[in-house]
């Protein structure tokens, strides 16, 4: 496992550059009812309160959805993050080849 780490650095790498590049680009998520709906039941209030029995007759009986409006600094933070890994794998490849 040890020796396939620079590898796996690489790839986490341009997964995380690509989903920088990705979020720079949208401005915002719309999220489909459903999800709202599951959304709603994990991260909302207990059912057994007020808030919680309102929140779901309104999700139930609403076509409303969800907008996920991301901050600029997770898009840069998330691109940075995989082009430091990038970079780390492709620096650590090299010391292996160098040590054989």
């Amino acid at each position: 496992m040890k020796k396939h780490w620079p590898l796996h650095a690489i790839h986490l790498g341009i997964l995380f550059l690509l989903l920088g590049i990705q979020m720079f680009a949208v401005e915002r998520y719309v999220l489909t009812p459903t999800a709202t709906k599951v959304l709603s039941k994990v991260t909302g209030p207990a059912n057994n309160s007020a808030n919680g029995k309102l929140q779901e007759f309104v999700v139930n009986n609403t076509g409303v959805s969800h907008n996920l409006d991301l901050p600029d600094w997770l898009s840069w933070g998330t691109a940075c993050a995989g082009a430091v890994l990038i970079i780390h794998g492709v620096s650590q490849a090299r010391l292996r080849r160098k040590k054989k």
